[in-house]
């Protein structure tokens, strides 16, 4: 009789399944919504993602020069700002907003310990206890500039 053990695995076979899989996952995914927002999506959950602050100071310039009212008034931009806190603590926030809505200062809510996100003055004013603590609620200013040839 044979004593030797044929069903066994080795941990280097399963580790090399288990990347195998996730770089099978991150094809399909790549694939199927496309490289630049799969890559956004990465970049996003592992917290690396990147300011586009000056690219939306750029597109509403740009809607602005072009008299485009729907671009300016009426179109959500998502807005990302990475950072560090007044305590030192690195974040990342996405918030969506119109060109209007980014002429005035807005603002990194910091109140979640778990996740960041860019608010309007608003919002911000809904907790009115906290409303103008500066560690909780950090001041935004997106820079773009008012645009007197469109009226929303």
């Amino acid at each position: 009789m044979n004593s030797g053990k044929r069903g066994d695995i080795s941990i280097g076979v399963i580790i090399s399944i288990v990347i195998g899989v996730v770089v099978l996952i991150v094809l399909i995914y790549g694939f199927t919504s496309g490289w630049s927002n799969a890559w956004n999506k990465i970049m996003g959950v592992s917290g690396l993602g990147e300011d586009n602050i000056g690219d939306m100071q750029t597109f509403c310039s740009s809607a602005c020069a072009q008299m485009s009212e729907y671009s300016f008034c009426t179109q959500k931009k998502t807005l990302t700002s990475v950072g560090t806190t007044n305590k030192g603590e690195k974040y990342s926030a996405v918030g969506s907003f119109t060109c209007k809505e980014m002429e005035s200062i807005l603002y990194i809510n910091a109140t979640s310990k778990t996740s960041y996100e860019i608010i309007n003055e608003t919002q911000r004013d809904k907790d009115e206890s906290k409303k103008d603590d500066l560690e909780l609620y950090i001041p935004l200013n997106v820079g773009v500039d008012s645009c007197s040839s469109i009226v929303c």
